[in-house]
């Protein structure tokens, strides 16, 4: 999935967010070069091991959240983008579980 936002020359807008919530990505997010400033990503999963979220520079004030969502690895292009919210609830990097031992 990649999300676009207006760039440096596009007319002035108030600072876009994009909010995702309840949603099963197969792949990835990416976030293209724009000047997103915020992406919510609320009860998401990100399949583990078949991406997880990439932020191309170009997005310098950008916040991503997370809560209550698991995904792969999160990594940010530019210094001043930031990760915040619940990640104490929520899986970065992880992989997909294996199944337990069988006991028996």
């Amino acid at each position: 999935m990649q999300i676009t936002a207006p760039g440096a020359g596009a007319p002035a807008l108030p600072t876009s967010r994009v909010v995702l919530d309840g949603v099963l990505v197969a792949g990835g997010i990416v976030v293209a070069p724009g000047d997103l400033g915020g992406l919510d990503l609320r009860h998401v999963t990100v399949v583990p091991g078949a991406g997880g979220v990439a932020v191309a520079a170009g997005n310098p004030s950008l916040q991503v959240s997370l809560h209550r969502s698991i995904t792969g690895p999160v990594k940010m292009a530019t210094r001043g983008q930031g990760l915040e919210g619940s990640t104490a609830s929520s899986t970065v990097g992880g992989r997909a579980p294996s199944k337990p031992p069988r006991r028996g």
